[in-house]
């Protein structure tokens, strides 16, 4: 009986690895990105925020280093420059905006900006071979670029109390236009004509994000959370290959000059 049990459990254990191959063989074509939400309240206000992030879906996809810059152009208008890399993937996004200081510490701000990125990824097989002749050999590869015109809403409170607590919630609504190339290859490094796929579906992205940050007057230690959702992508992949990172976590610090 005993015995029985253990074959069930070792069964059950198989068949979930199994079912989470096709996952774990996806290909991500976007992950949630860890722009800052500045909160201007005033024309000269100039924030720059610096953090490392780093997204996942079932397992950490990517690491990114990120850079944001924000400044109160008028007493209504600001602008906003964004650029992370995280060495097989890039992203750079431009946006002017408005905001509204809603009393002492209360803030609305609203960006329409594009964001363009691009990733590039190959899996030589090391870690699936034998070593020795082949371990290197190219199983797959997959590259592209995409383009996002968005909109993105923000609100918060800063510099509350003595340590300057702040936190903002967000969201990004935009449209998410891909062009991703994914190829497969056999032992010897050839390709397979019949596992390649071009995938340049538009998709609408929503994705929130939630910011906290704590410190002094002009540098603070920020905390971000951001979610990503497509509508063709995140719905079992779309029945393509390619999926999305569902969620960044990011860190770092504010600068306010």
């Amino acid at each position: 009986m005993i015995i029985k049990d253990i074959n069930m459990k070792t069964m059950k254990r198989k068949f979930m690895f199994l079912a989470l191959l096709p996952l774990l063989a996806s290909c991500s074509i976007y992950h949630p990105q860890a722009v800052d939400m500045p909160l201007i309240n005033h024309a000269g206000d100039v924030r720059v925020d610096a953090n490392l992030s780093m997204s996942a879906w079932l397992v950490p996809d990517a690491t990114n280093l990120n850079l944001t810059g924000s400044v109160g152009i008028t007493d209504a208008l600001a602008g906003q420059l964004h650029v992370n890399y995280g060495g097989d993937n890039a992203y750079v996004q431009a946006a002017p905006g408005l905001y509204f200081p809603v009393g002492e510490n209360f803030v609305v701000e609203t960006y329409a900006g594009f964001g363009y990125g691009g990733i590039w990824r190959d899996d030589d097989g090391t870690s699936s071979r034998k070593q020795g002749e082949g371990a290197n050999t190219k199983t797959h590869s997959y590259s592209g670029k995409y383009m996002l015109p968005f909109v993105q809403l923000n609100t918060g409170w800063h510099d509350l109390g003595a340590v300057h607590f702040g936190v903002a919630f967000g969201v990004k609504a935009g449209a998410y236009m891909p062009d991703f190339h994914y190829s497969e290859y056999d032992a010897e490094g050839a390709l397979i004509p019949d596992r390649s796929e071009h995938y340049t579906t538009t998709n609408v992205l929503i994705e929130p994000q939630v910011q906290i940050g704590i410190g002094g007057e002009h540098v603070r230690w920020v905390t971000r959370l951001g979610y990503a959702w497509l509508n063709d992508v995140s719905t079992e992949a779309g029945g393509t290959t390619f999926m999305n990172d569902w969620i960044t976590v990011g860190t770092g610090l504010q600068f306010t000059f």
